[in-house]
């Protein structure tokens, strides 16, 4: 054996990695997902849950309600595959579930037997709920038109995609039922028809219900 080599010891250095951290910890204090969770708390859950039935599948059916309201409010729409993948890698969606990754299958169950209404109408339920009790100013609005900041900054919701496809799907749905109301003015020989408009266009809506009113 070589000289240099009597009496040394082999060392390893290394660096211990904390094993566990909080979520809580490491999501920004004015994430949307904290609002979320701030929303959902004071509203009456039981409108839009259905705890009649035991059947939880295995996760917490406030969070899950949780992480369907805020891929909503993020994206406007998250398929069930998408809040599965949200739920194993995007932080702030494991905030929300605490870490569980429920499964598409388990989203699916969930807005099937669990949900009391549609999310869109969940969606505006909760819009209306902001604005009864945090006044916000719509003239506070990002550039990039993602992000309404609320008076005291207390709500802070990246909302204008979503409330712009909501929009947009609705106002397809509302020239659908249209489309149909013509079809029934023209069976039952009464003369009255509606242009379909493809853009939204709120004031032509107002006439279109002034007529109908005037109608019934």
């Amino acid at each position: 054996m070589p000289k240099y080599l009597v009496n040394c010891n082999a060392y390893q250095p290394s660096f211990q990695f904390p094993l566990c951290f909080s979520y809580e910890d490491v999501v920004e204090k004015d994430d949307i997902s904290r609002t979320v969770k701030e929303v959902v708390e004071e509203v009456n859950i039981f409108k839009y849950i259905d705890f009649s039935q035991n059947n939880a599948h295995g996760y917490d059916a406030i969070q899950m309600f949780e992480a369907v309201i805020l891929a909503f409010a993020i994206n406007g729409y998250a398929s069930l595959r998408d809040l599965e993948k949200l739920c194993k890698y995007d932080i702030r969606f494991k905030f929300i579930m605490n870490g569980s990754t429920p499964s598409h299958m388990a989203f699916e169950r969930f807005i099937k037997d669990k949900l009391a209404m549609p999310i869109e109408d969940i969606f505006v339920d909760i819009n209306k709920y902001i604005e009864a009790h945090d006044v916000i100013d719509t003239e506070v609005l990002y550039i990039d038109g993602t992000k309404f900041e609320a008076n005291a900054n207390k709500m802070t919701f990246v909302w204008m995609k979503a409330t712009k496809k909501f929009r947009e799907k609705r106002w397809i749905k509302v020239m659908d039922r249209l489309s149909a109301f013509n079809k029934y003015c023209s069976k039952n020989n009464l003369n009255i028809r509606f242009s379909i408009v493809r853009e939204i266009n709120f004031d032509y809506l107002f006439e279109v219900v002034s007529v109908i009113e005037q109608l019934m």
